[in-house]
């Protein structure tokens, strides 16, 4: 009978237990866009094994509150309801406890790698700068008309909304818009010309090389031409010589011809002398 009373008693604890959390689930949201609840798993990017989470949002711990009561974490927003309504523990039904911040266990948690949970979106970046990204830069984050026009767009859509057809933008606005898309229409003249005065810079360039190569080819033949030439000058001295010394032979040899004549003209006679 003792034990049938101890497991009723358990038992009606523990249903009070998942009473109260899921009671506070459904006053707790989880996503990016609102800072209650625990930050979405899902945005994380390669999730340590042991990542600490809420048992009461069961989402990763924002601003995570020690419980004096039993050393368990829980977020801010989750254990302050239950602190205003005057409600145990929800991990040890422990009624009285104390909540102390565990900025250690915080710094750790804000320093994990997440994504935008916008799937357009590829920015990713330290989870303390996700609130940051999804309030002010994210270009796929719907936003209202500043202008109170009721449209709604994501940022890069309501800016030209904003800009060009939104029947409540000032004046000014308005002429703005026309002096943006004439700065863009600029912009897009300038990127043409940009391009074909790039693509005529790249055919001086190769024009450049192939002279350079031409220049450097005219001057490989200079060179040559040089060399050749001074190789003629030196056959040509050369010849000169040797014609030179050909001609004092063959002067020499004519001077021996002509002597050998005299001789031959002188024993002539003097045969004649010697028959007569």
């Amino acid at each position: 009978g003792t034990q049938l009373v101890l497991i009723c008693s358990l038992y009606s604890v523990v249903l009070n237990m998942a009473k109260s959390l899921d009671t506070l689930r459904d006053r707790v949201h989880v996503g990016p866009e609102n800072l209650a609840g625990g930050f979405d798993e899902r945005l994380l990017v390669d999730p340590p094994s042991d990542i600490p989470k809420c048992p009461v949002c069961i989402a990763v711990l924002k601003e995570p509150h020690l419980m004096s009561c039993c050393g368990a974490h829980i977020c801010q927003m989750c254990i302050e309801p239950l602190k205003e309504a005057s409600e145990p523990c929800p991990c040890c039904r422990e009624p009285s406890y104390e909540t102390l911040l565990n900025k250690n266990l915080k710094r750790k948690i804000l320093c994990l790698t997440v994504r935008c949970d916008k799937s357009d979106c590829d920015w990713t970046g330290q989870l303390s700068h996700l609130m940051k990204h999804i309030t002010q830069d994210c270009l796929h984050v719907e936003a209202l008309c500043k202008f109170g026009c009721g449209a709604r767009y994501p940022r890069h859509v309501l800016r030209i909304h904003e800009r060009d057809k939104c029947v409540n933008r000032p004046i000014e606005v308005r002429i703005e818009g026309v002096q943006e898309m004439m700065v863009e229409q600029l912009d897009d003249i300038e990127s043409k010309y940009e391009k074909e005065i790039a693509s005529l810079k790249e055919f001086l360039k190769e024009q450049e090389k192939k002279h350079l190569k031409l220049t450097s080819e005219h001057e490989k033949e200079e060179k040559e031409l040089a060399s050749l030439k001074v190789m003629l000058k030196e056959q040509e001295i050369k010849y000169n010589q040797i014609s030179s010394q050909h001609k004092e032979e063959i002067l020499s040899l004519k001077n021996d011809i002509r002597k050998q004549g005299e001789e031959i003209m002188e024993l002539k006679i003097q045969l004649k002398q010697q028959i007569l």
